[in-house]
């Protein structure tokens, strides 16, 4: 009887440290890790800019070109577009490209637009998708915040699906290598 005792204790003591594991930080602050992928090649999404100018990721590519799906009613991207505007900000000069495509909609523009001014966002460009969600089903995104990292060869090298800590020192380094490779 003593032996099952003890060993239904330790089964107890191995079950109570597994379920009592920190949480993941990201998990602690409802931030997303980024999730690199095998090199995949990505489509050649559509969108317009603010005066309704149809424009398309092919001629908008830099080294690394991030497409972020996002919307102004959407309270994880209100809370990190501040950060991919810092971002850009520091990365454009080295190449970077942000898209950020709000769902929004173009009928819809003054509201992204006054949304951008009291958030102070003045590195992004707000973008749209051309008919509602085109970009967005093209690209298979599921939710938002979305952010997709393409390469120069037009390949998703990475994504992020929620609200990426877009500050912490392991996204910068995946940024800073992918911009500064040859």
């Amino acid at each position: 009887m003593l032996r099952i005792h003890t060993g239904f204790l330790g089964i107890l003591a191995s079950c109570t440290i597994a379920f009592s594991a920190p949480i993941p930080a990201h998990a602690a602050d409802e931030r997303y890790i980024l999730d690199i992928t095998t090199p995949q090649a990505f489509p050649n999404v559509h969108f317009t800019d603010l005066s309704g100018k149809p424009l398309s990721l092919d001629e908008s590519r830099g080294k690394l070109t991030i497409v972020h799906f996002w919307a102004t009613w959407c309270a994880p991207c209100v809370d990190e577009l501040p950060e991919l505007d810092e971002i850009q900000k520091k990365y454009e000069v080295v190449g970077l490209k942000v898209i950020s495509i709000s769902l929004d909609g173009i009928k819809n523009k003054d509201k992204v637009e006054n949304f951008i001014k009291a958030n102070k966002i003045g590195s992004l460009k707000p973008y749209f998708d051309d008919n509602a969600t085109d970009a967005f089903k093209a690209s298979h995104a599921k939710g938002m915040p979305t952010s997709f990292f393409i390469d120069s060869s037009g390949n998703r090298i990475a994504i992020s699906e929620g609200k990426l800590d877009w500050l912490d020192a392991k996204t910068a380094g995946f940024l800073e290598f992918n911009l500064y490779k040859k």
